[in-house]
């Protein structure tokens, strides 16, 4: 059986405004996810820099490796944020960072530190 194909303007007009919202609310919430951690408290490192941040620190580093599109990270992205806030005095012994593997740069980062689910924390 051939799938049916849906052709532009055969919707009924609700329903493509409808499906319209739905995509542009989408798209919203996968740019959200992609900001988690921009700003605050947490130190968002890169595939390009997490290894210097983390062997030439002097401080013990947590870090959380999640993806921009595991809805379980993206609800505890508060948490972690409050957690960065609450050890920001005790930055010269402990760090705070995260790494975005749903980013397609870190994909590699992340598969060398082993992480196979979000969130995993090292």
């Amino acid at each position: 059986m051939a799938a049916a194909r849906v052709l532009p303007g055969t919707l009924p007009a609700g329903l493509e405004v409808l499906l319209l919202l739905l995509l542009g609310g989408a798209a919203a919430a996968a740019a959200a996810a992609r900001g988690l951690y921009e700003a605050g408290p947490v130190r968002v490192l890169e595939a390009g820099s997490v290894r210097a941040a983390l062997l030439g620190s002097g401080a013990a580093w947590l870090v959380q490796f999640y993806s921009s599109a595991c809805g379980h990270c993206v609800a505890f992205a508060p948490a972690w944020r409050a957690l960065g806030r609450d050890v920001r005095e005790w930055e010269s012994a402990i760090k705070i960072g995260v790494l975005d593997c749903g980013d397609e740069e870190n994909y590699e980062t992340c598969k060398e530190f082993g992480i196979q689910y979000y969130p995993t924390f090292r």
